[in-house]
């Protein structure tokens, strides 16, 4: 299941939410979208990153994944907002760095550049800041780094 932005409808977002989606529907991935324009991260980075933070503490709570979802449809280029990823991931991925239910969504729905220089700042994001990436195929067992949802394409 996929929130529509937590700027938006955050209030949505809570335990008997999260107990409906596991428990109720067996969800077994809670896809936390956050936009970084729209009114999302850039207007609050450390109140967003607090957010995600404890979505995925809820979610591991569930038995779930938790995908980490830095959405930036508008502008559209990730090398827009390589600042504020470059803040947020080392953040996030510091802090969630032990957890076995984390997956980064490095870039969602990059628009309007080649795919080239998105790969570029992809890898990038993931080498710097997220550290070794694992292929999506390995999620089940115990990847000995992150995983990033993109990864199938970077390599």
């Amino acid at each position: 299941m996929s929130t529509h932005g937590i700027q938006w409808f955050d209030k949505c977002y809570n335990n008997d939410s999260l107990n409906a989606l596991a428990n109720d529907w067996k969800s077994d991935l809670f896809r936390i979208a956050m936009y970084v324009q729209e009114q999302g991260y850039e207007t609050n980075p450390s109140g967003f990153t607090n957010r995600v933070n404890s979505l995925v503490d809820m979610a591991e709570a569930r038995g779930m994944y938790a995908m980490i979802d830095f959405h930036i449809l508008t502008p559209g280029d990730p090398n827009f907002n390589l600042q504020h990823a470059k803040t947020f991931f080392a953040s996030v991925a510091a802090r969630n760095a032990n957890k076995k239910n984390v997956i980064y969504e490095i870039a969602n729905e990059p628009n309007g550049v080649s795919l080239s220089p998105v790969c570029i700042n992809a890898r990038y994001r993931a080498q710097q800041h997220i550290g070794p990436c694992t292929c999506m195929s390995h999620l089940h067992g115990h990847p000995p780094g992150a995983v990033t949802s993109d990864q199938a394409h970077l390599n």
